[in-house]
């Protein structure tokens, strides 16, 4: 990254291994990433498809037919059958063959767009960071980038989309973090190196094979609109503009996506010197994910729709993301059965948290910047939830276990034990009683936002509550209850 001075870091493994994530980070535990971008035009993808669901790689999908996917990644299915490619057919009928991709950006109009609306909407849902994706792997920056004209300053809204959206945040609680894809699928600079994994065929094949933008009909070559020629792409294209994003934009958060060659991408570098240029603007602290490079520097792992799979414990903490639905980008074929719940939301994020991660849910706009209202309600949803039973969840860690069938526990940053679990028709909740903080008789079992005593006891090596005739903890579907246990020393104090 280029014109940042050194401060305290080397681009070293042994320095870089004295930085870990910031206490906001860890204490945060829940944030919002938001996909928005050219691909929320034709906002298409097949939602029930396990390659063709995510309508973000549209461009990707258009260019690449089933049976080329067929002979590249092993196991790839054409789960619609035959040799019919569902987004040439929805582009041929939406837009006609003679419309490229990069014919859809001024299309992206965000006519409706208030940056300060989507923060209030995120601060009501509870979050205490936002996570945007500046650069998808389509290219197109969200920022007037120098080294660059694809961008949508010139491009597209015609505005400065992370600039607005930064300074909607800094008057809010919010934190700002800033998603850069580091590999782009139709670039033409020369690059060297790998990115994605070679363990993973489909990134393999995705990012790894030179290919030139092209009309998805006819084969023929199309420009790659804005694009400014360089030498390099690393050097020349994605070192600069991560110096642009940390430079103007001071995120406490880097979130990469599809990692490279370290050696190529100078991955450490980028770390090293995001970590010292903030120093000064993010005294507070800053993080960044997994994906720099294959082997470079992390404070924390990213899961996509991996929060269950996810370890209590390992070398860092762990952030799960995924989406309300099956996409990240908006998707129209998406129907609200396919969207998770608002109480599925919230025994994710419980389930994540008892882990000892943070949850990091995405929402996919519209491309004129509305947030889909079926969307919008789930967040709400999940912010009326953490205003009752925030404090099982922001600043907790983990308790001697995670989870006890759909049971999960976490520890407060007030010291005391927190049981959430599924409403339902039985009138006791039983869990097992823990070392980390001890469930003795005589302490004080109470439900969180019910006023009425609950009475309690144990059982062997068993917690036994009584539940209360209440829909908090009887009305099936609705989201988890939480219990609040104090110690009897502790209770008496209060």
């Amino acid at each position: 990254m280029t014109g940042i001075a050194p401060v305290g870091f080397l681009p070293t493994g042994d320095s870089l291994a004295a930085h870990t994530a910031p206490a906001w980070w860890h204490e945060a535990k829940f944030g919002i990433m938001v996909t928005w971008g050219p691909y929320s035009v034709p906002a298409f993808a097949c939602p029930t498809h396990s390659f063709y669901g995510f309508a973000e790689w549209y461009w990707f999908y258009q260019q690449v037919a089933p049976e080329q996917l067929r002979r590249a990644v092993p196991g790839f299915a054409d789960e619609d059958g035959g040799d019919g490619h569902p987004h040439l057919e929805f582009h041929r009928r939406e837009f006609g063959e003679d419309v490229t991709y990069d014919d859809l950006i001024d299309r992206w109009g965000a006519e409706e767009w208030d940056p300060r609306a989507w923060v209030e909407l995120f601060g009501e849902a509870g979050a205490r960071y936002l996570v945007l994706v500046a650069k998808h792997h389509d290219g197109v920056a969200l920022w007037p980038s120098a080294t660059t004209d694809r961008h949508t300053g010139l491009l597209g809204p015609r505005r400065d989309i992370v600039g607005e959206l930064t300074a909607a945040a800094a008057d809010s609680p919010l934190r700002t973090g800033l998603f850069y894809a580091m590999a782009e699928w139709f670039n033409p600079t020369p690059r060297e190196g790998r990115a994605g994994s070679e363990d993973e065929p489909l990134f393999d094949f995705a990012f790894n094979r030179r290919r030139n933008p092209r009309n998805a009909f006819t084969g023929e070559t199309v420009p790659y609109r804005g694009y400014r020629p360089v030498e390099d792409y690393a050097a020349d294209h994605v070192l600069p503009q991560l110096a642009e994003l940390v430079e103007r934009y001071r995120p406490s958060i880097l979130w990469f996506d599809l990692p490279g060659d370290d050696a190529y991408y100078r991955s450490n570098q980028i770390v090293a010197d995001f970590y010292n240029a903030s120093a000064r603007t993010r005294p507070e602290g800053v993080a960044v994910n997994d994906r720099a490079g294959f082997t470079a520097h992390a404070d924390f792992r990213s899961f996509e729709y991996g929060h269950a799979e996810a370890p209590a414990e390992h070398a860092l903490p762990y952030e799960a993301c995924c989406a309300i639905g099956t996409s990240f980008g908006h998707n129209r074929e998406e129907t609200e059965d396919l969207l998770a719940s608002t109480a599925e939301l919230v025994a994710i994020l419980m389930d994540t948290v008892a882990r000892g991660g943070n949850l990091l849910l995405n929402v996919g706009p519209r491309a004129d910047g509305t947030i889909p209202r079926a969307q919008a309600d789930r967040l709400r949803g999940i912010g009326r939830w953490l205003a009752v039973n925030g404090e099982a969840v922001y600043g907790s860690r983990a308790w001697d276990l995670p989870a006890d069938g759909t049971t999960r526990f976490t520890v407060g940053a007030d010291g005391r034990l927190y049981v959430a679990a599924p409403p339902g028709p039985a009138a006791e909740l039983r869990f097992p009683v823990g070392k980390a903080v001890p469930v003795e008789a005589g302490g004080v079992v109470e439900l969180l936002g019910y006023d009425g005593a609950l009475t309690w006891r144990i059982e062997g090596e068993q917690a036994v509550v009584a539940l209360p005739e209440c829909d908090l903890a009887r009305t099936e579907g609705e989201p988890l209850f939480v219990l609040r246990y104090t110690a009897a020393e502790e209770a008496e104090g209060r």
